[in-house]
């Protein structure tokens, strides 16, 4: 498995995330996942999980959600998204990685996928981009996902 970071601002203006794409180690890339992690997670936790998705062929990308992992600037600001709107920048900055998924894989097949808090944050993405998001994959989320299931084609 091979592995490329980037960083991009936090919308919130309160630190930087940090984000990476784990691939194939022979670049064939048959699709992509974007993927959230949880309240109090970071990527470091899904080694064994990218690892798999990566030697299926997926390119995964992952952020440290801001508050977490390398996207917390300082200790007091663990699990901190803001005074105000918080929710919105933790939606922006999945739209800078979706974004930037997009940009590496433009032809392939994108499914996103989030795990508990995770799922809350990549269910409100997809609600106002359901015609380009055709495969969501929720782990553990809470209360009941109200959405047409989609075929998968």
């Amino acid at each position: 498995m091979k592995t490329k970071a980037y960083t991009y601002p936090s919308a919130s203006a309160l630190a930087t995330i940090h984000a990476w794409q784990w691939y194939p180690e022979d670049g064939n890339v048959k699709a992509v996942l974007l993927l959230h992690h949880g309240m109090a997670e970071h990527c470091g936790r899904y080694g064994d999980f990218l690892q798999a998705f990566a030697d299926m062929g997926y390119a995964v990308f992952m952020h440290d959600m801001l508050g977490h992992g390398q996207s917390c600037e300082t200790p007091e600001d663990r699990g901190f998204f803001g005074d105000k709107d918080g929710y919105n920048a933790l939606l922006q900055d999945v739209r800078r990685l979706y974004d930037i998924a997009r940009g590496e894989y433009p032809d392939k097949k994108l499914v996103i996928a989030g795990h508990s808090m995770g799922s809350f944050i990549m269910r409100c993405f997809t609600a106002t981009r359901i015609w380009t998001m055709r495969r969501p994959f929720m782990w553990a989320p809470a209360g009941r996902i109200r959405w047409q299931i989609l075929a998968w084609r």
